[in-house]
């Protein structure tokens, strides 16, 4: 579709094709060239992102980045859904940081993903990240160590997705 101007606005394909997949890629390769004004989500790939990590002051430092900077160890480049396995990773570390507190405890906003620019963990969560991004969790982590419900509930939930993201996937 083209503006008053010409200029293309919208690429789509009609929905009753012979050849769907043939389609597909070429509406895909046209809306990465041509960038069209009103075809948005999914159409670009996102932008690398990066999980960093340092001890400072006895805590354990967290952030997800575009680059990489200096004095950071460093997992990625990630694949997409970066931000929401981050959201996942941090508070299954809180849990298992801080096992004795409450939900009400957890620093405001991250039950719903919204972080500062750099997250502040327990140093003893370090280890447990260290086996996260080799796709496993160590053996004392367990949720039968949580006595909060809820926090056995967020610890399977997001744990799963988590060990997911970072899981090698076979044959690769």
């Amino acid at each position: 579709m083209r503006d008053a101007a010409e200029a293309i606005v919208y690429v789509g394909k009609a929905k009753n094709l012979r050849d769907e997949a043939a389609a597909l890629a070429r509406e895909a390769l046209l809306l990465r060239e041509l960038k069209p004004r009103f075809n948005r989500a999914g159409v670009w790939p996102a932008p690398p992102r990066f999980l960093l990590w340092r001890i400072q002051n006895e805590r354990l430092e967290l952030r997800l980045v575009a680059a990489v900077e200096e004095g950071w160890e460093v997992h990625g480049p990630l694949k997409g859904g970066a931000a929401v396995m981050f959201a996942s990773l941090v508070r299954v570390l809180w849990v298992m940081g801080e096992p004795g507190k409450a939900l009400n405890e957890m620093p405001e906003g991250w039950f719903h993903g919204r972080f500062p620019e750099v997250v502040v963990l327990p140093i003893q969560t370090e280890q447990l990240l260290r086996h996260i991004l080799c796709g496993q969790l160590s053996g004392q982590t367990r949720p039968e160590t949580l006595t909060v419900n809820w926090q056995r509930e967020v610890f399977l939930e997001d744990s799963d997705a988590v060990l997911k993201f970072f899981r090698p996937k076979s044959g690769a």
